[in-house]
């Protein structure tokens, strides 16, 4: 299609909720375990027609018993091997683990509990497994450019096969780069103040100058995000 948001089709909106990575406690570098559960919520609510329950996978879970094992919010993580790891092992949901922002200690009580509701002395407690639900995935890929990325051809073949997989089977985990130059972090949306303005600004991430040494992208990108359609307005 010309144009797809998977916000909003014909009315309907797939997609999960916005989540902030540094809330509740502290500074907590877990955009990638975000990005991966977001689209990963997004994707099952798709595939489920936006059936009852919709799906919140836990990205505390992912942070603290996933690729960066107990170091999740401290060392950060990469995307591919957070997919990976749930095609191996499955993940559970937010009922289990509510967000933290902590790396955690991965044992028993801390990747699903439940607590007695005793008067004034309520106890916590570890969840049998098999008492509630993981989510589980088939199989997981990634759409990698199929030459150097200063060719202009190169850029719109990798954009045509990500589209294709957005309209296929929904968004997508997309890795960028933040320079030190601050070019992300100045951007700033405006909120309307005046009945029928648009909440932001149109803001394309487009950094001509930037150069990524020998196209090793797996070591220049340093932020991950989802993208869930596109306009042609």
């Amino acid at each position: 299609p010309r144009s797809l948001d998977w916000r909003n089709v014909n009315g309907t909106d797939f997609t999960s909720l916005n989540r902030d990575q540094h809330q509740p406690n502290n500074y907590c570098g877990s955009c990638w375990a975000h990005a991966v559960t977001s689209s990963l919520n997004d994707r099952f609510n798709i595939a489920r027609a936006n059936a009852w329950p919709r799906v919140t996978l836990s990205p505390q879970i992912l942070i603290t018993c996933g690729p960066s094992y107990e170091r999740g919010c401290s060392d950060g993580g990469d995307p591919n091997a957070a997919f990976k790891y749930i095609h191996e092992n499955g993940l559970v949901d937010e009922t289990c683990h509510n967000y933290e922002a902590i790396d955690g200690t991965c044992d028993e009580f801390f990747y699903c509990q439940n607590c007695k509701p005793t008067p004034g002395n309520g106890t916590c407690y570890a969840m049998e497994k098999g008492s509630f639900p993981i989510y589980e995935i088939e199989e997981y890929g990634r759409i990698l450019p199929s030459g150097n990325t200063s060719d202009p051809d190169v850029v719109a073949d990798m954009v045509v096969r990500m589209k294709a997989e957005i309209s296929k089977r929904g968004p997508i985990v997309c890795q960028m780069v933040c320079t030190d130059d601050n070019y992300v972090d100045d951007y700033t949306p405006y909120f309307p103040n005046k009945k029928g303005q648009k909440p932001y600004k149109p803001f394309v991430l487009n950094h001509p100058t930037y150069h990524c040494p020998e196209e090793d992208w797996d070591s220049c990108v340093d932020h991950n995000v989802v993208v869930s359609g596109r306009s042609e307005e």
